[in-house]
């Protein structure tokens, strides 16, 4: 059965392996039975939707979005040697950590797509990890970052 038109997905909470789940589960449906449709994400879930604040996740990242996420990545990053005022180094270590979390949860939902996703899905999830790891070298760390691309490599045979 061929479906038709355009659908978005909007979830509520943190960044949970559930979550994640289920977002990967309707992205990969998606990739394999829509191919000119576009399926959009709300930002923040019900936030995102009232504020009419959607990402297409059908396509490849946006590069301006792509370009912001590093410029933030790298101000937080940039901006721990200064946090001295207790308040504010407060507020950076949550950001830092939650970021971080996210990053993290994220990355691992990306290296099973590149074990597992359809071969035809492979650039798009592609360009996706190379902005990850981007992210990640700023917040996590190179030690970190190098582990996760060394995870991310997947054997030519899996690929075919």
């Amino acid at each position: 059965m061929r479906l038709r038109g355009n659908a978005a997905i909007a979830h509520g909470g943190g960044p949970t392996a559930v979550l994640n789940s289920s977002l990967a589960g309707v992205y990969d449906a998606w990739t394999r039975y829509r191919e000119d449709d576009t399926l959009f994400g709300a930002v923040f879930g019900i936030q995102g939707i009232l504020k009419n604040d959607f990402v297409d996740l059908s396509r490849a990242p946006d590069p301006d979005r792509a370009a912001k996420a590093i410029r933030y990545a790298t101000l937080m990053a940039h901006s721990k040697p200064f946090s001295v005022a207790a308040a504010f180094s407060a507020k950076l270590r949550e950001a830092s950590d939650e970021t971080a979390e996210v990053l993290r949860t994220y990355s691992e939902d990306l290296i099973r797509e590149l074990r597992a996703g359809p071969s035809e899905a492979r650039a798009h999830i592609e360009d996706h990890w190379t902005l990850v790891l981007s992210l990640c070298s700023l917040i996590l760390g190179t030690q970190e970052t190098d582990l996760l691309r060394r995870r991310g490599k997947v054997p030519t045979a899996a690929i075919a």
